[in-house]
This record gives C-alpha cells, structure tokens and sequence, in this order.
C-alpha cells in the first residue's frame, strides 16, 4: 500500500510542478496583457473555474497521500514531504486566493505583478519536492550509490 500512496504523491506533485511552472511562467504574466473592463473578468473569472478544476483535485491526493505517509512513517522524508505540502496549502489559501478575490473586481498591474511574485514560492516547492522524488527514486534503484 505504501508503494501506491508513494507513486501518487510523487505522480501528483510532477503534474502539479509542471502546472505551476506554466501558470507561473504563461498564464499569470498573461493576465497583463487581457482587456481591462467585462473581458479581463470575464478571463479570470474562466481562469479560476478551469484551474480549480484541474488544480483541486491533484493538490487534495497530495495533501492525502503526504499525510497518510507521515502517519504511517514518521521518517524525515515524510514529514518534510508533509511540512512542504502544507505550507503550500497556507499559501495558496492565505496569499494567491486572496489576490484572485481581489481581482474579481477588475484588473490591477500591482495585484498581478503581486500574484507572479508570490507564486515564486509555491513554484520552488513543487518543484523541489519533484527534485527529492527524483532523488529518492535514484537512491532506490541504486542502493549502493554505484
């Protein structure tokens, strides 16, 4: 079972490193250049229902994944693997969900540059907790370090 739970959560956070490198690098730095007025909202209001879409899901296996695994194995890759997820979490739900709230109410350069900027963060921890998959994966397929 910790074999399934293990190949999830490294499956979701490859997905979800890959999506927040192109939200990062594409989508976010795209909104400065959408129509102010109806067409900007309208846009964003678009983007937050397909990405919760295509985000919420993947991001809740995660969450799940990396918690069932912490519980189960209380080593230190679970519970930095736990730690990074969840501080993921306090940041979308504390920093870039407030931003796109904001946002509702029309475009704003400072907001959008805000939202590129803050998403640094959240882009790095994808991407290193990808990394130490990688890593964990090497080490496993090669035991000893030949």
């Amino acid at each position: 079972m910790n074999s399934l739970l293990t190949h999830l959560q490294f499956a979701s956070t490859l997905y979800l490193c890959g999506l927040i490198w192109t939200i990062q690098l594409v989508h976010y730095p795209a909104f400065q250049h959408i129509e102010e007025g109806e067409s900007f909202k309208h846009f964003h209001r678009l983007h937050e229902r397909n990405i919760t879409n295509i985000v919420a899901p993947v991001m809740l296996v995660e969450l799940l994944t990396s918690l069932t695994l912490a519980v189960q194995d209380q080593s230190l890759w679970n519970s930095l693997s736990l730690a990074s997820v969840v501080l993921i979490w306090i940041w979308t739900f504390t920093i870039s969900v407030p931003i796109h709230q904001k946002l509702h109410l029309g475009k704003d350069f400072g907001l959008i540059k805000k939202l590129v900027f803050t998403n640094w963060l959240r882009t790095g921890l994808w991407s290193m907790r990808a990394v130490a998959f990688f890593i964990q994966l090497v080490d496993k397929h090669n035991p000893s370090g030949q």
